[in-house]
């Protein structure tokens, strides 16, 4: 059985989804949750720490993901560029979180800051190059944040940016 902690952060998650970043007050948490308020508190000090919490499970099913890709035989850069496709196409509720908690946590912008910077080392260190490295995660990036915004892609939209994309990190 989920305990109150966990519970918290699935019916965040699910709200985000569904409803997107307004949807996320604590009364629609809690009753989404089926959690008291004394339960959420025991768990999380402040809404923020719940934020956090989401970010923090974002990102480990984020690099589960990414990991089982790579185990295929599938580079490093390849692997993050399609995990992060694969995370358009449904919507994930990471991307929601990462920007709104970035624009209001200082500590998170640099969380999301290092991340960023350790995707485009890892095609540095692949023998990418590094402007066409930054080009495929600007352009993934770029579709999230349209998807935040309420622009909402096409398939073949996303399916055609995707083959765009790595074929600038796939080595000539």
């Amino acid at each position: 059985m989920e305990n109150v902690r966990d519970r918290a952060i699935r019916a965040a998650e699910e709200l985000l989804k569904e409803e997107g970043i307004y949807s996320l007050t604590l009364n629609r948490v809690l009753a989404k949750a089926g959690v008291s308020k004394g339960g959420f508190f025991h768990h999380f000090a402040t809404k923020e720490e719940l934020v956090h919490a989401l970010l923090e499970s974002g990102m480990a099913s984020y690099q589960r993901e990414m990991e089982s890709l790579r185990q295929t035989g599938m580079g490093e850069t390849e692997a993050r560029i399609r995990t992060s496709f694969n995370r358009i196409r449904r919507t994930d509720p990471l991307t929601i979180v990462a920007v709104a908690a970035v624009a209001t946590d200082g500590a998170l912008s640099g969380l999301m800051s290092a991340r960023v910077k350790e995707s485009v080392q890892a095609g540095i260190d692949e023998g990418l190059p590094p402007d066409q490295v930054k080009l495929a995660l600007l352009a993934v990036q770029g579709l999230f944040l349209e998807r935040l915004f309420g622009v909402e892609p096409t398939e073949a939209e996303i399916d055609d940016l995707e083959r765009i994309v790595l074929n600038l990190i796939r080595p000539t």
